[in-house]
């Protein structure tokens, strides 16, 4: 090969690789920038719901009778790619076993409940909640719990509205 030959090849493969080199920052480019507008983001906003473990043992307002009041923290909570980020708005209700009714809890009470701290909870600790109290009553003839909504009593099948 002649010493032009050789010079014209080396020239010929130097131009091809930076065609190659190019070519593939080019690519790259395309990529990146595709990349970049593939982005998403899921986000949201959930209530949250959790159980304290203790449920002291207090006389019922609604009903009377002595039962464990279940108390639950709720909350909303900022959720970012199923991982909670930021909660707020913190509320205490709490549901009779006796007779399923409603209240929030103060604030003050229910943390201290949280903690793990004896306390005891009164009248004044409640504030009836009208969306969360079951509407049951007794059949004043056989003591059954019924429905508000009853006329008769599934039990002794008695009128509830006679007096």
């Amino acid at each position: 090969m002649s010493a032009l030959s050789l010079r014209f090849r080396r020239m010929h493969c130097g131009v091809q690789e930076k065609r190659e080199v190019s070519y593939n920052i080019e690519k790259k480019k395309q990529y990146i920038d595709r990349e970049k507008t593939d982005m998403f983001f899921m986000i949201g906003i959930y209530p949250g719901e959790n159980k304290l473990d203790n449920s002291p043992m207090i006389t019922c307002p609604h009903c009377g009778r002595l039962g464990r009041i279940t108390i639950s923290m709720i909350y909303n909570q900022l959720v970012l790619f199923f991982i909670p980020v930021f909660r707020w708005g913190y509320r205490y209700i709490g549901r009779m076993s006796c007779c399923g009714a409603g209240y929030e809890v103060v604030k003050e009470k229910a943390e201290q409940i949280r903690r793990g701290l004896s306390v005891t909870l009164d009248e004044g600790d409640l504030i009836p909640l009208s969306g969360l109290s079951d509407s049951r009553s007794t059949c004043p003839f056989c003591g059954r719990e019924v429905e508000d909504d009853f006329e008769f009593c599934p039990g002794c099948g008695r009128s509830l509205r006679e007096k």
